[in-house]
């Protein structure tokens, strides 16, 4: 389970690093672009997800996604993304209103 969970730190790591740094160096009156940057945060740590096995595709009858049965890397990826959302809010309360 821990295992799991350090192989999609590590997978999300590079891109997440760079984002972020890329995100501290903007304007802040660049709103448009952060939100951007948030999107594609968004979509580096949703993507990971596949290739790390914290969820898993089928076809059988229908297409259908299971993320992993592990209740506390669950618990680990909800708090992740709350602190994920309210670390947003707190970086950038200008975009309260449109994000």
């Amino acid at each position: 389970m821990i295992e799991i969970l350090i192989a999609y730190i590590l997978r999300i790591l590079p891109a997440l690093a760079a984002l972020l740094l890329f995100l501290i160096l903007l304007p802040r009156r660049a709103q448009a672009l952060r939100i951007v940057v948030y999107i594609a945060l968004f979509i580096v740590i949703r993507d990971a997800m596949t290739p790390s096995g914290l969820w898993r595709f089928g076809t059988e009858a229908f297409f259908w996604l299971r993320f992993t049965s592990s209740q506390p890397l669950l618990l680990m990826i909800a708090a992740g993304s709350s602190l994920a959302a309210v670390g947003m809010l707190i970086a950038a309360p200008q975009l309260r209103r449109k994000i």
